[in-house]
C-alpha cells in the first residue's frame, strides 16, 4: 500500500501557518520538487516569516514558498534509521520578522526518484500541453510499476506529489511525528 503525503495543515487551529521568504545562497529561484538530485551544494537556506510565528512547528511544516519538503531533523533522522537513502537534505533557519532565530532543527528535504505509475485507464485526471498532471479527479497507483523498497519519491507527470510506502507511513506515525496528512491515492483530490 502507497500514501500521499500531503502538504497541508492537520491542525488549522494548532499548527503554524507559515508565510514568509526564502532565499538560499545560491538564490530564491531553487527548487526541491523535480525528483532529481542537486549537483551542488547549498550552504545557506533561510526562511524568512513575514509574521511574527503563530501556532506549533510541527515535524513536516506546510511552507508554500519552499518548493520541497520541510521536516525536522527528527524525521530525517528516521528516514536514515530507515535505511532511506534517496534523498538530500539541507538546512533550514527560521527567522522570526526581527531576524531572531527561532527554528534551526530543519531542513528542506529533496527527494530523488520519480516514478511512472499512474494508472491511467483507472484515473481521472486532466493534463496540461506537456503531458504533466494538472488536475486530480481520482488517482489509481500501479503499485506493480513501483521498484521494490522505494519507500518514498515523487510522482512522474506530477513531481510535486510525493508518495510514500505503508512501512514509512507506519515508521512515522509509530513516531508520533507531528504535521504529516496522508490520503489513499483514491481519496486524493
Amino acid at each position: 500500500m502507497y500514501w500521499l503525503l500531503s502538504n497541508e495543515l492537520v491542525d488549522e487551529d494548532r499548527d503554524a501557518d507559515l508565510s514568509g521568504n526564502f532565499t538560499t545562497n545560491l538564490g530564491d529561484d531553487m527548487s526541491f520538487d523535480d525528483g532529481e538530485q542537486i549537483p551542488f551544494p547549498i550552504t545557506q537556506a533561510i526562511y524568512s516569516l513575514m509574521e511574527p510565528l503563530n501556532g506549533r512547528l510541527t515535524d513536516h511544516l506546510s511552507i508554500s514558498e519552499i518548493p520541497g519538503l520541510v521536516l525536522s531533523n527528527k524525521v530525517c533522522q528516521l528516514l536514515e534509521s530507515l535505511k532511506i537513502s534517496n534523498f538530500q537534505r539541507f538546512p533550514l533557519t527560521i527567522f522570526d520578522t526581527e531576524k531572531k532565530e527561532i527554528a534551526g532543527g530543519y531542513s528542506i528535504v529533496n527527494v530523488i526518484g520519480v516514478v511512472d505509475c499512474v494508472d491511467q485507464d483507472a484515473s481521472n485526471l486532466e493534463y496540461y500541453d506537456d503531458g504533466d498532471i494538472e488536475f486530480i479527479d481520482k488517482l489509481v497507483l500501479k503499485e506493480e510499476n513501483i521498484p521494490e523498497g522505494a519507500d518514498i519519491f515523487r510522482l512522474a507527470r506530477r513531481t510535486t506529489l510525493v508518495i510514500v510506502s505503508q512501512k514509512l507511513k507506519d515508521a512515522i506515525e509509530q513516531a508520533a511525528m507531528t504535521g504529516f496528512v496522508f490520503y489513499k491515492p483514491e481519496d486524493y483530490a
